[in-house]
């Protein structure tokens, strides 16, 4: 009776640690990769110059890591399409663990109020944070 007792004491303890949020260790959060299964960046082309993008995290995924890999994608997407230089037009966050960025693609520097992203700048420093080599795109 005993065992029993412990073992529905030890089933309603972990049910329990499933629905919190996630604070510890990170390695079990989705990895910077195209969407799949777990997770990952896709994007889609709006117009000439603008772009939707997202970063899908599993529950292990913190915001600012997410946010970090929407705009690491961002900027891999600004370079890829020839544009130096976006700025993030509205962020979304859908979920904890997911962010959105609209962006608007430029091939000179605008000279406009804002946050102007360098797409190359963007892409070296949050690939350093991470530790992601260039060959993840």
């Amino acid at each position: 009776m005993k065992k029993v007792l412990a073992l529905i004491l030890l089933s309603v303890g972990l049910c329990g640690c499933t629905t919190k949020p996630y604070q510890g260790n990170s390695s079990f959060a989705t990895p910077y990769q195209a969407s799949g299964l777990f997770g990952g960046y896709e994007e889609r082309r709006l117009s000439e110059n603008s772009f939707k993008v997202f970063f899908h995290g599993n529950r292990y995924t913190r915001g600012e890591r997410a946010a970090d890999f929407a705009l690491l994608r961002s900027a891999e997407v600004a370079d890829q399409h020839g544009f130096p230089y976006f700025v993030v037009a509205e962020e979304e966050a859908p979920a904890a663990s997911s962010r959105g960025n609209t962006i608007i693609c430029f091939k000179e520097k605008p000279e406009r109020p804002g946050v102007i992203h360098d797409a190359k700048s963007v892409q070296q420093s949050i690939r350093e944070k991470y530790k992601i080599s260039s060959a993840s795109q």
